[in-house]
């Protein structure tokens, strides 16, 4: 009985060696395989893919908190700034790790993270350009409506915006819809300042998108209030600070560490010039006259394959 179990053993093992497009198919059928030529439609600056790929693994677990803690202080002291996004041509993909913004900041770590997941699940051992043009699709999603970098309009501009398009796909959930409060504001900042946005071409749709922003259904948590959110933090939760200022959604953004009865805010200073990891939230709240509070994401893994829909 024992040699029939090794001997089934054996030829399953034959097997699988044999027909290892059959085992790929069965991903291909549910999840893209990635090529394994670089994607042309990208600009990387520097050691960016090398930084990039060192923080992603295959045939690794993935717990999202485990690893947030684990790969958040790869950031700190990044400088901040745009890098070299007004030099890229529209049509390319823009990776750089040696200077961020907010938004890039939240953009680049959440992309590792989903990345990871996604490694985590399809267990196939695949190249570096393999891996990175995985993180490439992942990073466009999260910049480009459908994940398509076109034009100018085609870049999410509205960072809340950005995060209901990973909500439809259910990638993210929001927060505040637990105990927030709903909020309604007008948006139109971007129209209603075309001199500095004058490259962009279709109106039409920067406008169509305003008023859908205008429309939806939002929640969050008014200042007053935050001690409120406290009650579902977790640790890897994104925020956006909402503003006064006029047709603006946020005005600022981050991830959040929730430690010991703490919320502590890990984002790219604009004030300080880099990085900076777990800065006190209510601290820095108490300092900024034009918030009116924050809007909270949580990233959910839990879809190998949400491009299609």
């Amino acid at each position: 009985m024992k040699l029939l179990s090794l001997f089934l053993i054996f030829l399953s093992f034959t097997f699988f060696l044999g027909n290892e497009d059959l085992y790929l198919k069965r991903y291909e059928d549910t999840f893209p395989i990635p090529s394994d030529e670089l994607r042309e439609d990208v600009y990387v600056i520097g050691k960016a893919k090398e930084e990039v790929l060192s923080m992603l693994k295959t045939n690794e677990s993935f717990h999202y908190e485990q690893f947030f803690e684990k790969n958040i202080r790869f950031f700190e002291n990044v400088p901040y700034g745009a890098g070299a996004s007004n030099s890229v041509g529209i049509d390319k993909t823009l990776v750089c790790t040696s200077v961020l913004n907010c938004v890039t900041f939240i953009e680049m770590f959440w992309a590792i993270c989903y990345t990871q997941y996604q490694l985590s699940q399809i267990k196939l051992q695949l190249s570096q350009n393999q891996i990175f043009n995985l993180f490439l699709t992942n990073l466009n999603f999260i910049k480009y409506y459908d994940g398509l970098n076109c034009e100018l309009h085609d870049r999410i501009h509205y960072f809340t915006d950005a995060l209901h398009q990973l909500e439809k796909k259910g990638l993210l959930e929001n927060i505040g819809a637990y105990n927030g409060e709903p909020i309604n504001k007008k948006i139109f900042y971007i129209s209603g300042n075309k001199k500095q946005w004058s490259a962009i071409k279709n109106w039409t749709k920067i406008k169509v998108i305003e008023e859908s922003m205008s429309q939806r259904k939002r929640y969050y948590y008014p200042l007053e209030r935050i001690d409120d959110y406290k009650l579902y933090a977790k640790t890897g939760d994104i925020i956006a600070l909402a503003t006064d200022v006029p047709g603006l959604d946020v005005s600022h953004c981050g991830y959040i560490t929730y430690r010991n009865d703490s919320l502590l805010f890990s984002h790219a200073s604009s004030v300080k010039k880099k990085v900076v990891i777990e800065e006190d939230l209510c601290n820095y709240l108490s300092k900024r006259t034009s918030i009116t509070g924050i809007y909270v994401y949580r990233p959910l893994f839990n879809r190998l394959n949400y491009y299609s829909n």
